[in-house]
């Protein structure tokens, strides 16, 4: 997994997970930049990430 604010390899498993309508969600949180990100995932899809605002 690669955070899409700062490119930096994430290697750990996704702190939360839920199901959204017909998607997969898992949060993800940087341990470079600290941003936490959501990864959408659709059987038959691909999947697309989501940064959180940090504030």
């Amino acid at each position: 997994m690669i955070c899409p604010v700062c490119n930096a390899e994430i290697q750990e498993t996704p702190f939360k997970e839920w199901l959204f309508n017909d998607y997969s969600v898992s949060r993800y949180k940087c341990q470079e930049c600290g941003y936490s990100f959501n990864v959408y995932s659709k059987e038959g899809k691909e999947s697309y990430t989501i940064p959180k605002r940090k504030i």
